[in-house]
């Protein structure tokens, strides 16, 4: 019986699969399938296919990998890797709360910088702020055995999610680039008031991911900020511009500081005559995915059987 699905996006270099896949394979636990999606034209450079089950999707982005993995998966919980290392039975206690809670819809482990004691947090999930800015829960802190975070949504790093859920959410979606895509999603994920926890004592290995600059990710994030008000997700105006006050004024004297005004203003201008933000309120996105309404809101219990989703 299959009872989680690994999904590891080949997206990013070919190290970081690489040691994402060493990982698993070295820590792999048992009844579960690891599936990598690729783009046309990738190569098994390690004759992993008795392993691996390989799912070619017909674009490289991430957002379409990760979804394509959600669809061809075959179990009911499904756990999205990229660009971090597996420790041992470090999907144990995420499993063991899905199967019990059935009021959870995703885990957020935490991703730390090091395996020793002395290691700091990476992510713990993130929040959606009401500026529309996109927080790493816990990020820097020390680990400490006690630790206790609370967050929207897992960081797409590493996240595990009930499959139903997740696609019934849409999986994830290009709107708003690479950068907001988890954010994205928790957004979603909370507007519909399903539940995501922590797991601390669930760890993987991992470096904080670089994020982008400059007038297309401006623009990409105002619009993001936009769309979160028009869902009825909660923001703030002052927030949000205290936060687009001091990004612009934290990259002077460099050029990308009027680079990135001039892309909040241009997402406040689409927003403000409705001329790109509707389509995004109303449709989830290039390649997002859905599950048909008999499938939807059934989970996995701990024997593997079907129960419906409480309300």
């Amino acid at each position: 019986m299959c009872k989680l699905s690994i999904i590891v996006p080949a997206a990013g270099s070919q190290e970081l699969i690489d040691e994402t896949l060493l990982g698993v394979l070295e820590n792999r636990p048992d009844h579960c399938e690891v599936i990598v999606t690729h783009a046309p034209g990738y190569s098994d450079p390690y004759d992993l296919a008795d392993e691996v089950r390989f799912v070619q999707s017909s674009t490289n982005d991430l957002a379409s990998l990760i979804n394509d993995g959600v669809s061809s998966s075959q179990a009911d919980i499904v756990h999205i890797l990229h660009g971090v290392r597996a420790t041992a039975e470090w999907t144990t206690a995420p499993v063991e709360l899905l199967e019990r809670n059935s009021k959870l819809s995703a885990i957020a482990p935490l991703v730390v910088n090091s395996a020793d004691r002395t290691s700091h947090i990476v992510s713990a999930g993130i929040r959606c702020l009401r500026s529309g800015q996109r927080k790493l829960v816990g990020a820097g802190k020390r680990c400490r055995e006690n630790a206790s975070f609370t967050a929207d949504g897992p960081a797409l790093q590493a996240a595990f999610w009930i499959r139903a859920d997740f696609m019934e959410l849409g999986g994830y979606r290009n709107c708003f680039g690479p950068d907001l895509l988890d954010a994205d999603l928790a957004a979603r994920l909370q507007l519909a008031d399903m539940k995501c926890q922590v797991a601390c004592n669930s760890r993987l290995i991992g470096q904080p991911t670089k994020t982008t600059n400059g007038y297309q990710a401006a623009r990409l994030a105002e619009q993001f900020y936009q769309t979160l008000g028009d869902l009825g997700y909660p923001t703030s105006r002052v927030t949000h511009a205290a936060h687009v006050v001091w990004e612009t004024v934290s990259q002077f004297p460099s050029p990308k500081a009027l680079a990135t005004l001039a892309g909040r203003l241009r997402g406040w201008l689409a927003g403000a005559v409705d001329e790109e933000l509707a389509p995004l309120v109303e449709a989830h996105g290039d390649h997002a995915i859905s599950l048909p309404f008999e499938q939807r809101n059934h989970r996995p219990d701990s024997d593997g059987q079907q129960y419906a989703k409480s309300a």
